[in-house]
């Protein structure tokens, strides 16, 4: 009896150990799909590898199934975690520990003290959040690749294409650049909405500022709490269809490697005044086109601090049960 309680003890004991960060590896669909079914949660994917939450218990279990498991963190959340991609002359250093590599992509545990000392390197860095992924992410690899046909000379998509301006995207560009910066959360942040809003306005669409609080522990609230705002211009199709279609580009911009002087000087032409004018300039020449979809111009706030402006739009699309057929982000195109 009082082997049994022990190891009925033991079995509790492991049963509410504290979350193991763990990698977990996906190399087939078919493996894919047991761990989305295993419903377990997902903070990242980069593929073949989801970053995920699991206890001890379960990493027999899913061992069983065929799903290899590697913890990397038996102390999660305790620290920060960053996504880079990190040359090999910056590994020296790094103010942190490597958890997790891939070619030159890491996946850094870096203590709170030297997340600023992280940030002030000359490289990008994503945070990992504790965010589970929505169901309708793994949705993207549940279908079927279907190739893309030839396409007949069209007189009308000729015609949309003749109608793409170059002097009209250069001029968006200088004026996105002429705001200085557009850091997040920055007073020519809130202008430059502003200027898009109105712009999109005087070529006849209803707009809408889809605003939200920003917030965010995982880069030490840098740059700062506050509200921001996405910019979405509407285009109401002809055939009233229930879907839509998106096109889009973060308007924000930021210096990784000067935080201090992103908030004076971080114009951003190519990242993201390029993309921010491409969804632009669709806008434009699509407003005398009719189309049978309803299209959604959207100018997105606060990536460069972690995508938040566009998972917050993608966000309100799931929870409103929209349909979302296709969504064209333009980013960098002018690289």
């Amino acid at each position: 009896m009082r082997n049994s309680f022990l190891f009925m003890c033991g079995m509790a004991a492991v049963a509410h150990a504290a979350p193991l960060l763990v990698a977990v590896e996906l190399p087939t669909p078919d493996i894919r799909d047991l761990w989305v079914q295993s419903a377990h949660s997902t903070f990242a994917y980069l593929e073949p590898t989801a970053f995920a939450e699991l206890t001890p218990a379960d990493i027999p279990i899913l061992a069983r199934r065929g799903i290899s498991v590697r913890v990397l963190d038996g102390e999660t959340w305790s620290r920060r975690y960053f996504f880079g991609i990190i040359p090999d002359a910056m590994r020296h250093s790094l103010p942190g520990e490597v958890l997790w590599e891939r070619d030159d992509t890491v996946l850094l545990s870096v203590s709170e003290e030297n997340v600023s000392v992280l940030l002030g390197l000359p490289a990008r860095f994503h945070p990992l959040e504790r965010r589970t992924l929505e169901a309708g992410f793994w949705r993207r690899f549940a279908g079927t690749a279907v190739p893309l046909r030839a396409l007949p000379w069209d007189a009308a998509v000729q015609a949309v294409v003749d109608a793409v301006n170059t002097d009209s995207l250069t001029a968006y560009i200088q004026r996105m650049q002429d705001f200085g910066s557009r850091l997040t959360l920055g007073d020519s942040s809130l202008a430059a909405s502003q200027w898009l809003a109105d712009t999109y306005e005087s070529w006849g669409y209803p707009v809408e500022f889809d605003s939200f609080y920003v917030s965010h522990p995982a880069m030490g609230n840098w740059p700062g709490t506050g509200w921001e705002r996405n910019v979405i211009a509407r285009k109401t199709g002809t055939h009233g269809a229930a879907s839509r279609l998106v096109i889009g580009g973060h308007f924000d911009s930021i210096v990784w490697s000067d935080t201090a002087l992103a908030r004076i000087n971080a114009p951003g032409a190519d990242d993201n005044a390029t993309g921010t004018a491409g969804a632009m300039e669709a806008a434009r020449v699509l407003r005398d086109f009719p189309m049978k979809k309803d299209v959604h111009f959207a100018a997105w706030a606060a990536e460069e601090i972690g995508l938040v402006g566009s998972s917050i739009h993608a966000l309100g699309a799931s929870q409103q049960g929209d349909l979302i057929e296709g969504v064209i982000n333009m980013d960098m195109i002018g690289y």
